[in-house]
């Protein structure tokens, strides 16, 4: 799931109609609603991206329970105050003094908030609950493995932070709430998050994998033997986004910044065509699915536009149900590679 600040609810509205979709095709004694963690080996993602994976994945959030949950938190997050008295020129001066333009403790307190009333019991530590907790599941549930995308702010380098255990791990007592605050601290907008013993400050991945979907790949193969096929690929992006006038700047990282989205695109064209060389033209088992209009001019930060992502969302899907059902097809009796 890429990075995208509030636009992360439009990837929300596509995989609740792939789940809707699916509904429709698993058996009607299994218990509804239906969990996308039920049907999902791996979920991962960046920023934004990174936090609905967790909700999806390690809270086990159905889909609607998922998108009520970032609704309610984006106003908490993304004060509308700090937006509004700063101004355009507010924020660039703000940001050239090296200062960030939220707190980041109100999104630490829904982080916390959200751990609490969904994991429950299924984890020792309640709000503090580790990243990788054991949780009391009936053993012939297989358990959704989830990691998200972080940055080295000192040396550049990207991390994934897992919630299972695995030989690359850099880090053992990263708590759910830290892995999340790790994820969406996008420069500028979140001050680092520090973890660790020596302590290392984190930012978010977007800037080399807002589309994680190679780390994903690269994931799989190191957790599953080459002889499993890979039964279907789902790759959720967050709307294209084109540059709003912020002035001239001597500062390279909005440069950065505003290239993400079309980085984005550029990695899911050039995936697919890997999957094409390697696995072959006919086997539809990687989908791609980002919204090309109508989040242009939405910003990261911008949750009262929550209802244009909606609309455009919707327009969107309108002219991809085949896209979806397909999906849905493959989801349900996977052909694999």
């Amino acid at each position: 799931i890429d990075g995208g600040g509030i636009r992360g609810l439009s990837s929300l509205y596509i995989l609740r109609s792939i789940m809707m979709a699916l509904d429709c095709k698993v058996d009607a004694t299994i218990p509804r609603p239906l969990l996308p963690c039920q049907y999902f080996d791996l979920i991962a993602g960046t920023s934004t991206g990174g936090l609905i994976s967790i909700m999806l994945g390690t809270l086990q959030m159905d889909i609607d329970t998922c998108i009520n949950e970032y609704i309610d938190m984006a106003p908490e997050i993304f004060p509308v105050e700090d937006i509004v008295s700063s101004g355009k020129l507010g924020k660039l001066i703000k940001v050239a003094r090296g200062k960030h333009r939220f707190d980041p403790g109100p999104l630490e307190m829904a982080v916390k908030r959200l751990v609490k009333k969904h994991l429950g019991s299924k984890a020792i530590g309640g709000e503090d609950a580790a990243f990788k907790f054991e949780a009391s599941r009936d053993n012939k549930t297989p358990q959704c493995k989830v990691f998200v995308c972080v940055t080295s702010e000192k040396l550049g380098k990207s991390f994934r932070f897992r919630s299972y255990e695995s030989p690359w791990d850099i880090i053992d007592d990263c708590l759910i709430w830290q892995a999340c605050r790790a994820t969406s601290a996008a420069p500028t907008f979140f001050p680092p998050m520090v973890i660790g013993k020596p302590p290392i400050a984190y930012v978010d991945g977007g800037l080399g994998y807002n589309n994680p979907i190679r780390l994903v790949m690269d994931e799989a193969r190191h957790i599953w033997p080459r002889s499993r096929e890979i039964g279907c690929i789902i790759s959720v992006g967050t709307g294209m986004l084109v540059s709003r006038d912020i002035g001239r700047t001597i500062l390279p990282l909005f440069e950065s910044l505003k290239s993400m989205a079309t980085d984005t695109e550029k990695v899911a064209r050039e995936f697919r065509e890997e999957i094409k060389h390697k696995y072959g033209v006919n086997q539809r088992v990687y989908f791609r699915f980002n919204v090309q209009h109508g989040l242009e001019q939405v910003g990261l930060e911008e949750w009262k536009e929550l209802d244009r992502t909606k609309v455009a969302t919707q327009e969107f899907l309108a002219n991809e149900w085949s896209q979806i059902e397909a999906c849905a097809a493959q989801l349900h009796y996977p052909m694999g590679m």
